[in-house]
């Protein structure tokens, strides 16, 4: 299937995501990523990113998230992925999480956490299709 979209679209689905990131938080977690929002059981909570509004960017059909955006970590892990909530605290989405070159969708720095050290999300951006 070939679909191709409008900038004026691409753009409309972009904001989509800065809008529901608004005021939201993405949390970090050890383990395996839940289905589709399901509850969070025996992953840990390593660090939690309040988000700024505006959350981003959006040029030409790509979300961008705030640069540098940082932490304190709460627990020493390694996360593997992370939940992004509204500022309902609703969910939005699951995404997996490594470091630069690992090709998740969310980079953050450093690799390993450590309780009182700091974590950075050094990218997250999502283009529209």
């Amino acid at each position: 299937m070939i679909v191709k979209r409008s900038l004026a679209l691409k753009n409309a689905r972009a904001n989509a995501h800065l809008s529901a990131f608004n005021g939201g938080l993405i949390g970090f977690y050890d383990g395996a990523m839940p289905t589709d929002g399901e509850a969070i059981t025996t992953q840990t909570l390593l660090c939690t990113i309040a988000l700024p509004t505006p959350s981003g960017t959006v040029d030409a059909g790509v979300f961008a998230l705030a640069p540098n955006l940082e932490a304190m970590v709460l627990v020493q892990g390694i996360p593997t992925w992370c939940r992004i909530t509204d500022s309902a605290s609703d969910w939005v989405q699951d995404m997996d999480v490594g470091i630069d070159g690992s090709g998740a969708a969310v980079i953050v720095t450093p690799g390993t956490l450590y309780a009182g050290g700091s974590l950075r999300i050094e990218r997250l951006r999502l283009i529209e299709p």
